[in-house]
């Protein structure tokens, strides 16, 4: 005690998973394969990226980049995570909550900066090559407008459109119910009309939007023979994807203060 009506926190008790030591063993085990498998396989590409002289590109840089990030974010938290499952007395001092968290926001912060620059050099080699072609009007003697994109698809097989037509509904569909199952249940269920669950409704409703947004399109070109999406209609998703996508972001930073704030 700081005083009579101030305290300072010194330390986050964490009190697991499980009391039942069969389980910590299985939690133990079953988070250390999957921490292997991910410092494993994102080196893995990072060496890939380096020794490789096919791959010294942009796309190839900014991925091993990705990855290289990917791996000090991973290590942030789960290596003291597994060790603390085996422990009796498991607590972390304030001062390593908090670098935990700035660590975790810059890696954070740095991921979607390059998932952006990413996206950004696909969108110019996509626009300047296939598989998307640009059919032009020729205004005047040295202009041209972009009026449509003409989409050359995944593959002229038409068993293999089938299939993805399939596969992609099938997904698309599972997506849409299960986010409508979890707004539902939210709205019915008054134990759940808390800030959190309400955060978690309008994340899954913007999921829907966002899926919306473009896969059904996607999915009745995959069966079409000419595959034209206007210049207008092209803009319009790309619209509504970054809207959606930036309220999204902004759901998530909400929904990660408010569980910062119960802790």
């Amino acid at each position: 005690m700081d005083g009579l009506n101030g305290s300072v926190v010194s330390e986050f008790v964490l009190l697991g998973l499980s009391g039942s030591w069969e389980t910590k063993v299985t939690l133990t085990l079953t988070f250390f394969l999957l921490y292997l498998g991910i410092i494993l396989g994102n080196l893995f590409i990072v060496f890939l990226v380096i020794a490789n002289s096919h791959l010294h590109s942009p796309m190839y840089f900014l991925l091993a980049n990705l990855s290289f990030n990917d791996v000090g974010l991973s290590s942030t938290t789960v290596p003291r995570m597994i060790s603390d499952l085996l422990k009796e007395h498991r607590a972390i001092s304030f001062q390593s909550c908090m670098i935990q968290t700035c660590f975790i926001h810059a890696m954070g912060g740095t991921e979607l900066v390059l998932l952006i620059t990413m996206a950004f050099d696909r969108y110019v080699a996509i626009c300047g090559s296939k598989p998307v072609l640009m059919t032009t009007a020729m205004d005047g003697l040295n202009g041209s407008v972009v009026s449509e994109f003409v989409l050359l698809g995944l593959s002229g097989s038409w068993e293999t459109k089938v299939f993805l037509t399939l596969t992609l509904s099938l997904l698309y569909l599972r997506i849409i119910l299960g986010n409508l199952f979890i707004v539902f249940l939210v709205i019915v269920d008054s134990h759940l009309h808390t800030p959190m669950y309400f955060l978690l409704a309008n994340l899954s409703f913007n999921d829907i939007g966002v899926s919306s947004t473009a896969v059904p399109r996607m999915i009745s070109d995959l069966l079409k023979e000419h595959r034209v999406i206007s210049f207008q209609s092209c803009m319009i998703q790309t619209c509504f994807i970054h809207a959606l996508g930036g309220k999204e972001m902004l759901l998530f930073i909400t929904m990660a203060f408010d569980r910062y704030a119960a802790i």
